[in-house]
């Protein structure tokens, strides 16, 4: 049987608001980090545009609200699911990035990453470690994990909405699409087994930080 639109958590209307936005937005922040690695101008357009797109839809915020389940980091299984998670990023890695060479680190990210390093400036150094370490992941499990994976999960099965949303996360990490999509497919695998953010949360926060200090 299928559902009405009224009965969704994620409307169609809300995709397509999404859709659009998102892909504009990147176009910008692609231009931007051609142009510039200044930290003030790539970081905070990125955190500006995650926020207008978290404030799409009350449903969706309060979905998404609903889903940090606090009550999963009680259960041992979570932190094991965690540990799997990690170690399945970094096969991954080192399979499409350095063995297969399918993918390559971001030139842009490589070139701020040691501007920022480098730089004296600890307000910068502060807002680039929080931004990409914090900010832009937590954003990124809102709307991936949160908005985009459980749309196709209310519409289709687990198969065709993990694929479909890790296809979508891939395609918009461009230089690095096949080790993404499989970051995606690995999110999504974790979401759905903890029905909770928060693990994927977790992972995507402590990958990120460990690639900004490698």
């Amino acid at each position: 049987m299928i559902k009405k639109e009224t009965n969704y958590h994620f409307r169609n209307i809300d995709f397509i608001k999404f859709s659009i936005f998102y892909l504009f937005s990147n176009i910008f922040i692609t231009i931007l980090l051609n142009l510039t690695s200044d930290v003030y101008i790539t970081i905070f357009p990125q955190l500006i545009t995650n926020l207008i797109l978290f404030s799409f839809s009350s449903r969706m915020r309060l979905s998404i609200r609903k889903s940090l389940n606090i009550v999963v980091l009680k259960q041992m299984k979570i932190y094991l699911i965690i540990l799997i998670s990690l170690l399945l990023f970094l096969l991954t890695a080192i399979l499409f990035i350095n063995i297969l060479k399918f993918d390559q680190t971001y030139d842009q990210q490589t070139t701020l990453i040691q501007s920022i390093t480098t730089n004296n400036e600890r307000i910068s150094k502060g807002i680039f470690f929080l931004s990409i370490s914090l900010l832009l992941p937590l954003f990124e499990e809102f709307i991936f994990r949160g908005f985009i994976f459980n749309f196709f999960l209310e519409r289709k099965n687990f198969l065709i909405a993990m694929l479909s949303s890790s296809l979508i996360f891939g395609i918009l990490h461009e230089d690095l699409f096949f080790t993404t999509s499989v970051f995606g497919i690995i999110l999504c695998w974790a979401n759905h087994r903890t029905k909770s953010l928060l693990p994927g949360i977790f992972i995507h926060v402590i990958w990120n930080t460990i690639n900004i200090f490698h």
